[in-house]
């Protein structure tokens, strides 16, 4: 008697995360002290209100550019990693493995360290029985400019500390349980920071506050030149670092419930990027992961049509083709993606695939055709 071999589960991440969730995940992650702590020393930079408003301006440009591009490497690769998946899968596993080290010791830690000193900062405003005065440690000392550095406990310390520990403990509690928190926190402080601006432009209206910003002062007396690109530039780092967290939600696109319904509610916004490329090419790729091939298939020929010399959209059309059975037409596609993609082994490898697929098909009418003579 053979024993049947036990199929192995496939583990995978809970899908709770709503297009609302994920939406105050990025809002939630942007929208933070920072904001309010990098305006002084980016005007401190640039001294003009204009060139101020023309640092965030351009940031937020880039930013845009950039969660453009992200859309389309989330619907490439919808696991859970981010940053992580899209260098693996893009460049090479070593360049993913080397990033996911630096964000867990570094990146991602300091950002979580800055936004707690910060949040605990802003309490001891509220609460000056929080102080930020240390009673248990020293004091070490640098070489200018690092100077004195205080090492120890205070307060302020303790609350920082306290409150990454009970995010931490929420979010392990579940990713349903951490969604209603994030998004629940994210409405009071979008409510909140949207009284602050009414309430600045009606009760807190001052005229002469408005002379002086908007004012001859408004832009440098020597006008715009070459010589502000370097100010800016400097500038633009404080600025970059208040709207960052913006790719978070690449972290958790493996928990999004319905991927595809989410790249369909894009496509209006997205009607003037590259005559809907993006969104076609978005929309099959999204449908391609959940399985969806004849539709997807429709979506990428459309993407194609639009823009012919995108390769990824030629990879996805073969991936989906060679999936479906198709695999004459897979090889056309799969070959324009090996070609002007020489460094991406998963298109090589796919079109190994459809090559054989296409060599057994070819071998199996030969059979028959004999059979019957």
């Amino acid at each position: 008697m053979t024993a049947t071999p036990v199929q192995p589960q496939r583990v995978e991440f809970v899908r709770a995360i709503s297009r609302l969730d994920a939406t105050a995940l990025v809002v939630g992650s942007m929208i933070g002290s920072g904001i309010f702590i990098v305006s002084a020393e980016i005007l401190r930079q640039v001294h003009t209100p204009g060139l101020l408003l023309l640092v965030w301006l351009i940031s937020g440009a880039v930013t845009l550019l950039g969660a453009l591009t992200y859309g389309e490497l989330a619907a490439m690769y919808p696991k859970a990693g981010g940053n992580y998946v899209y260098l693996r899968e893009g460049i090479s596993p070593l360049l993913g493995y080397l990033y996911g080290w630096t964000l867990f010791v570094v990146i991602q830690t300091g950002t979580i360290a800055a936004v707690a000193v910060a949040f605990a900062r802003f309490t001891a405003v509220l609460v000056p029985g929080i102080s930020a005065d240390v009673f248990a440690g020293t004091t070490l000392h640098f070489p200018k400019p690092i100077g004195d550095i205080a090492v120890g406990l205070s307060w302020q310390r303790l609350l920082a500390i306290a409150s990454v520990a009970v995010l931490t403990w929420i979010n392990v509690r579940g990713v349903r349980t951490a969604a209603v928190i994030q998004t629940s926190l994210t409405i009071i402080k979008t409510a909140a920071l949207a009284a602050l601006i009414v309430l600045g432009l009606t009760i807190g209206r001052n005229a002469e506050a408005i002379v002086a910003n908007f004012g001859a002062n408004f832009w440098p007396a020597t006008g715009l030149t070459l010589a502000v690109l370097p100010v800016i530039g400097a500038a633009m780092v404080g600025s970059l670092f208040s709207m960052d967290a913006w790719n978070n939600v690449g972290f958790a696109s493996a928990e999004m419930k319905q991927p595809e319904k989410a790249v369909a509610a894009l496509q209006p916004v997205m009607a003037g990027a590259s005559k809907m490329y993006l969104a076609r090419y978005l929309m099959g790729a999204a449908l391609a992961r959940q399985g969806r091939y004849p539709p997807s298939i429709e979506h990428l020929r459309s993407a194609i049509e639009l823009q012919p010399e995108s390769a990824w959209a030629h990879y996805e059309m073969g991936s989906c083709l060679l999936k479906s059975g198709d695999s004459k037409t897979a090889v056309v596609h799969l070959e324009i993606a090996s070609n002007r993609l020489p460094d991406f082994a998963e298109a090589h490898s796919l079109l190994a695939q459809a090559y054989d697929h296409l060599g057994r098909s070819d071998d199996a009418k030969r059979e028959r055709s004999g059979s019957k003579n």
